[in-house]
């Protein structure tokens, strides 16, 4: 039977075809598998025309593991060409990555009623044809035919399609002189080469927590051996092994994989599945402590700031020490009260951590060193604690005195007199007049009312009278 007629029936229903089929193309008839190598270019059959293995939101692939080939591919006058179909006399196509052949069947799915499903009654104008595409086979001459995959990823050969589509030529050259042909996007998987990588998770895990490095491999023939090394002893004959580490730092792994049919192998360095650099940080549980301000003066008080970097991962409540409450808590994010009054000269606070997965961390520590007020040096006539003096002499008082860490300081007078007390943080000299037994006392004061203080007693000599 010749092709033309029941082509042009089969055309006859094609404008509604491509308007349907642009209706569904992107839901329908997308590329069928996402992580496969995909198919691009054309085929050419002498009845039908151009056939486009890809194009926008459809296209063949091909499985980088198994080859199995899956998608549609597209011709203007016979519409969609399914590479999803197979039934028990027509096998599902696919590409031996060893030898390059390609087996199984197509299927034109303008030889259906329904021809969006690609199945189903027949149209009725194919003439009893079922749309199966051979992808080779034997002609009725007892030659052999066949669609052919390169290394390089070339297709070549023939496909047969029955009389209404005849020969399909996966390459060739164009009667312009241009040339023309199917080909795959990924030489390594054409050639039967293998592809590995690998990765650990979860990212940035913590000491005891599990590791699991997992591989991925494409090409060759799809049976592999695997043989893992790495940190710590790491080491394992399955695809994906599981690692527990007792120390934290950088871990490493890589994987080698070997065809079992070729017998060639490649080995894969594995990153972190969270940020793509090489290696896992295993991390140790932690606490922090924090005092803010760390020195403060006596009276004022400081801040406790403290977390779990790792939550309820690390631990699950925490305790202070030294007079301050966390009420449980492992953050103070909680709102709990940690202003502590420390006291001098240094106070060390402690948070201790209990429970969580992977805890509890190490208990983490902060000192806070206090400032205190004081009276370094008070004198009277270059004596402390107490002096004498003559009452006949004037001014017979020097009075001296100087500060530390202080804001005010104020000297008194007992009993008092005109122009007393004094003040200021210090003095080389203030003089004055007594006749009777003094007492000079200093009262040095901080921002928070903590005072240091002194005293001089000074006695006056005795008068004596001559006889």
């Amino acid at each position: 039977m010749s092709s033309a007629p029941l082509l042009r029936r089969l055309r006859s229903s094609l404008p509604v075809l491509v308007i349907v089929a642009l209706g569904v193309l992107l839901t329908l008839h997308g590329t069928a598998n996402a992580s496969a190598m995909s198919l691009s270019g054309y085929a050419w059959s002498s009845n039908t025309g151009w056939i486009s293995f890809s194009g926008p939101g459809y296209g063949v692939s091909e499985d980088s593991v198994s080859g199995a080939l899956s998608g549609y591919a597209w011709s203007s006058n016979i519409g969609w060409i399914s590479f999803n179909a197979s039934d028990g006399s027509h096998p599902a196509p696919a590409v031996n990555f060893v030898t390059g052949k390609v087996t199984g069947w197509a299927l034109a799915c303008a030889a259906f009623a329904n021809k969006n499903a690609c199945s189903g009654a027949l149209d009725g104008n194919s003439g009893g044809w079922d749309g199966w595409i051979s992808l080779s086979g034997t002609a009725s001459d007892g030659s052999s035919y066949g669609m052919v995959q390169s290394p390089t990823c070339g297709w070549t050969g023939y496909a047969w399609g029955s009389t209404p589509v005849g020969w399909i030529s996966a390459s060739g050259t164009a009667t312009n002189g241009s040339t023309y042909g199917v080909t795959g996007s990924s030489q390594a998987i054409c050639a039967g080469q293998i592809v590995t990588t690998c990765t650990g998770s979860p990212a940035s895990p913590y000491v005891n927590q599990p590791v699991t490095w997992s591989s991925s491999t494409v090409g060759g023939s799809g049976s592999y051996t695997y043989s893992w090394t790495g940190t710590d002893g790491l080491s394992g004959s399955t695809a994906s092994v599981q690692k527990t580490y007792i120390t934290a730092g950088q871990k490493s792994a890589s994987v080698t994989v070997t065809d079992t049919i070729t017998h060639s192998s490649t080995t894969a360095t594995c990153t972190d599945s969270g940020t793509g650099t090489q290696g896992v940080p295993v991390q140790a549980c932690t606490s922090t402590l924090t005092a803010t301000p760390s020195t403060v003066n006596q009276g004022q008080n400081t801040t406790l700031t403290w977390s779990v970097p790792g939550g309820s991962t690390c631990a699950t409540s925490c305790s202070g020490g030294s007079g301050f409450n966390t009420g449980g808590a492992i953050s103070n994010s909680t709102g709990v009260s940690a202003t502590v009054p420390p006291s001098p000269p240094t106070t060390s606070y402690a948070l201790t951590c209990t429970g969580g997965t992977y805890g509890p961390p190490p208990p983490a520590n902060a000192t806070v060193t206090v400032i205190v007020p004081s009276v370094t040096t008070f004198t009277v006539n270059g004596q402390t604690g107490t002096a004498r003096v003559n009452p006949a002499t004037p001014n017979n008082v020097s009075i001296a005195w100087s500060s530390a860490d202080a804001t005010s300081c104020t000297v008194t007078k007992n009993p008092t007199s005109t122009g007393w007390p004094k003040t200021g943080l210090s003095s080389a000299g203030t003089t004055d007049s007594i006749t009777t037994q003094t007492v000079y006392a200093i009262d040095c004061v901080n921002s928070y009312g903590t005072s240091a203080k002194a005293s001089v007693i000074v006695n006056v000599l005795a008068h004596l009278q001559e006889f």
